[in-house]
């Protein structure tokens, strides 16, 4: 009897007392998205340094849509397909880098041009 009467009076103690949640800490790292194209289409694709890591990074996978943390360094590679040959990167950021570095730090768009 005496153990009910305890374990009761803890449950309305914890209850009765204001609860703190926790909250996520405003210096988290931000995430930034970027989706990526391929233009004409089939012309190519775009990897990363971090594209398929493990057996299959020789050929790397194709990028359509990616996250990265904020203030992260991305470095982009255009690889053409058949007789393709890389032009330029259009759309948030214009160059002919090949390979791209780039500072993730906003949700951006990044084309890579092909000409046969």
């Amino acid at each position: 009897m005496k153990f009910k009467y305890i374990l009761l009076s803890i449950f309305f103690i914890s209850c009765s007392r204001d609860i703190d949640f926790i909250k996520p800490s405003s210096d988290l790292k931000k995430i930034s998205v970027i989706e990526f194209d391929v233009f004409p289409q089939n012309s190519g694709r775009i990897i990363d340094q971090f594209s398929c890591v493990g057996w299959n990074e020789l050929i790397g996978c194709p990028l359509s849509l990616e996250s990265y943390h904020n203030n992260s360094d991305v470095e982009l590679t255009a690889v053409p397909s058949g007789n393709f040959k890389f032009l330029r990167w259009t759309g948030d950021i214009e160059s002919t880098d090949n390979p791209l570095r780039i500072i993730i730090n906003a949700d951006i768009k990044i084309v890579a041009e092909f000409s046969d």
